[in-house]
């Protein structure tokens, strides 16, 4: 999953992490068993491309998580939409979700999200808005799934 806080920014999501998103991830490769085998780098997602590419059976675009753009106020009913793209790549080959960007591609960002969260830096409130998606995959998919979910940051 990727979010884009800013027009500017963007952050990708697969793996829950409450540290604060950075462009390069740590993921860990799972051995048959799920037990973790060994670390690696992956390195930052190509947001410009993956937009100019399309939403698609495996890119997904999300406007926001909360924030009803339209009527202007928080919509908590719009995670459920967040969540049920995560379970579908969960149950599927996987795929990318990109937070913070509209169905046509544009870059929004998520200032109107990041208002939401606690927080006096915004740095603070991005690592709320992370540790928020965390707890509603936790919630709404299971502990079991977070293994599969990577959180990270990539700019454009």
């Amino acid at each position: 999953m990727v979010f884009c806080p800013e027009s500017s920014h963007a952050a990708a999501t697969q793996k829950p992490q409450r540290k604060s998103l950075s462009s390069e991830v740590k993921a860990e490769e799972l051995a048959a068993d799920g037990q973790s085998s060994r670390k690696k780098e992956i390195p930052p997602l190509d947001i410009e491309l993956i937009i100019a590419n399309h939403e698609n059976e495996q890119v997904e675009f999300k406007s926001t998580l909360q924030w009803d753009m339209k009527k202007e106020e928080k919509a908590t009913w719009l995670r459920d939409q967040v969540m049920k793209t995560i379970s579908a790549f969960l149950n599927s080959v996987g795929g990318t979700l990109l937070i913070g960007v509209s169905d046509e591609g544009e870059i929004l960002g998520l200032e109107s999200d990041l208002k939401l969260m606690n927080g006096k830096t915004e740095e603070k409130q991005k690592d709320n808005f992370a540790l928020l998606i965390n707890n509603l995959n936790n919630e709404k998919l299971g502990v079991v799934s977070c293994r599969f979910v990577m959180l990270s940051s990539c700019h454009t």
